[in-house]
C-alpha cells in the first residue's frame, strides 16, 4: 500500500521548445519517509524530438561535470556532499542515474533529488547556468537572448523565481509569488493574501483559496504580464492579470473564468509531436504562447461551461476573435411545443418545423441571441431565442419550450 502522484507541468512553450516537468511525490506503507521529486522531457517543437543534454549543451562531460561541482559546493557551502559527488555528477549528465534537467529560453536547469548528492535530510539542490555566464557551453539553436521573444512559464506553488528583463535595462529583475504571511510562508497554510513581486516592489491580491497557479507571459512586444490562477470561493477560478514593469507589479483587471484544462491545442507550434506527449502536458492547466482557451460560466437555456480561445491582448487580458462559444459539456433539451428552426447544411440553410418532443443536444451559443446543436439523426440546427433575462424562444418563455433546462444559482 501507498500512493504514486505524477503531476505534469508546462514549463517553457515557445516556438522551440516545449518543456514538460513532472512533480513527483511516492510512499511506500512502512517506509521512513515518502519521496519526492522533479524530471522532466524537453521537445524540439518543430521536430518532435525529445532532447538529450547533448543536443542543447556542447561542453564537454569533464567541464560540466567540473561547473556543476563548483556551482553546487558554492551555493551550498554548509552541504556535506557524497565523497562520490562527481561520479554521481558524471552519471547525471551521461543520463546514467535520476536526474532532472530543463530548458528555460537563456538557460539549463539542473535538479538533483534527495539521496543523490546527499542524505535525504539534506533535501534537494538546484542549479542554474546561464547562457550569459557559459555562452560555449549552449547550442544557440536551442537558446535565445532576444527579450522580444514570446514566451510562457508555468509555476505551481509560491516562492518559485523567475528572472525577465521588464524594463529593457539589461538586467533581469526577479519575479516571484509569495503569501502575505510569515506564518503561512514557512507553514504552507493558506494566508488571506499574496504578494507579486518584481524585485523588492510589490502588489498585493486577495487569495481565495489553496489552489493558486503563475503563468509568467512575454508578449513578444517587450511587454510581461502574470496570469495569477486562482479560486474564488463563490465562483469558481478567475484569473488575475498583472503587467510586470520596472515600477513593480500593475494590476490590470481580473478575468472570471479559468483555463480549459482538457484542451489540446491544434497549434503550428506543436506540428510533428507526439499526440500523447501534447495530451498529458495539457491534462493539467496550460496557456499557448499565441493561443490559448478559457471557460466561463454561461446560462444559454441552461447554466454550462462555454469555452473561447483568446490571445493575450495589447493590454495584457485576454483577447477573442471567437463570436460564439463552444459549450463544454453540451446538454440535451426536448421541446415541448412545435418549434420552427434553422437547419444548417455546410453554408446552406432552410427552414424546419420540429414536433414537440424532439430531442435535441446544445452545442454551441453566442450567448446572447441564439444556440446551435444537433438532432438524434446528426442534423444542425440554431435556434433563435433572446438569452437576455427572462430568456424567450419565439416570444415564448424558455421554460415553456424545453424540457430540460437548467439554470444554476
Amino acid at each position: 500500500q501507498g500512493f504514486d502522484e505524477v503531476i505534469p507541468r508546462v514549463y517553457r512553450n515557445d516556438g522551440k521548445v516545449l518543456t514538460v516537468r513532472w512533480d513527483i511525490t511516492s510512499y511506500n506503507v512502512g517506509g521512513a519517509h515518502g519521496m519526492y521529486g522533479e524530471s522532466a522531457n524537453n521537445y524540439d517543437v518543430k521536430t518532435g524530438k525529445q532532447l538529450q543534454l547533448t543536443d542543447v549543451m556542447t561542453a564537454s562531460e569533464d567541464d560540466l561535470v567540473a561547473t556543476l561541482k563548483e556551482q553546487l559546493t558554492s551555493k551550498y557551502p554548509n552541504a556535506e556532499f557524497d565523497s562520490v559527488m562527481e561520479e554521481t555528477l558524471h552519471d547525471c549528465v551521461k543520463g546514467e542515474n535520476y536526474n532532472s534537467w530543463y530548458m528555460g529560453s537563456d538557460s539549463v536547469h539542473f535538479y538533483f533529488g534527495p539521496y543523490l548528492l546527499a542524505a535525504y535530510a539534506a533535501g534537494f539542490f538546484e542549479v542554474d547556468l546561464s547562457m550569459a555566464d557559459y555562452p560555449e557551453y549552449f547550442n544557440p539553436e536551442y537558446f535565445t537572448t532576444d527579450s522580444k521573444q514570446a514566451l510562457v512559464y508555468h509555476v505551481a506553488g509560491f516562492d518559485t523565481f523567475l528572472e525577465f528583463d521588464v524594463d529593457g535595462d539589461g538586467v533581469k529583475d526577479a519575479i516571484r509569488v509569495a503569501p502575505n504571511d510569515e506564518e503561512a510562508q514557512s507553514t504552507d497554510e493558506s494566508a488571506d493574501s499574496i504578494l507579486v513581486y518584481v524585485g523588492e516592489n510589490s502588489t498585493e491580491l486577495s487569495y481565495y483559496s489553496d489552489d493558486q497557479e503563475s503563468y509568467y507571459i512575454a508578449d513578444g512586444d517587450g511587454h510581461y504580464y502574470l496570469y495569477q490562477i486562482m479560486e474564488d470561493v463563490t465562483d469558481g477560478l478567475v484569473i488575475e492579470v498583472l503587467e510586470l514593469t520596472g515600477n513593480g507589479p500593475k494590476h490590470v483587471d481580473r478575468f472570471d473564468g479559468r483555463v480549459a484544462t482538457d484542451q489540446v491545442y491544434d497549434s503550428p507550434y506543436f506540428v510533428g509531436l507526439d499526440e500523447s506527449v501534447m495530451s498529458y502536458a495539457y491534462r493539467e492547466h496550460s496557456i499557448a504562447r499565441n493561443r490559448f482557451s478559457l471557460d466561463q460560466r454561461i446560462d444559454p437555456l441552461s447554466t454550462c461551461m462555454g469555452r473561447r480561445t483568446y490571445t493575450v491582448g495589447t493590454d495584457g487580458m485576454p483577447k477573442t476573435s471567437d463570436d460564439a462559444y463552444m459549450v463544454v459539456e453540451p446538454f440535451a433539451l426536448t421541446t415541448l411545443v412545435e418549434l420552427e428552426v434553422t437547419l444548417v447544411v455546410g453554408k446552406e440553410e432552410s427552414k424546419m418545423t420540429l414536433p414537440a418532443g424532439t430531442q435535441l443536444e446544445i452545442e454551441s451559443t453566442d450567448n446572447a441571441t441564439y444556440v446551435q446543436g444537433r438532432l438524434m439523426d446528426g442534423s444542425e440546427i440554431r435556434i433563435d431565442c433572446d438569452l437576455s433575462w427572462p430568456q424567450t424562444v419565439d416570444g415564448m418563455e424558455a421554460e415553456s419550450v424545453f424540457d430540460g433546462i437548467f439554470y444554476a444559482g
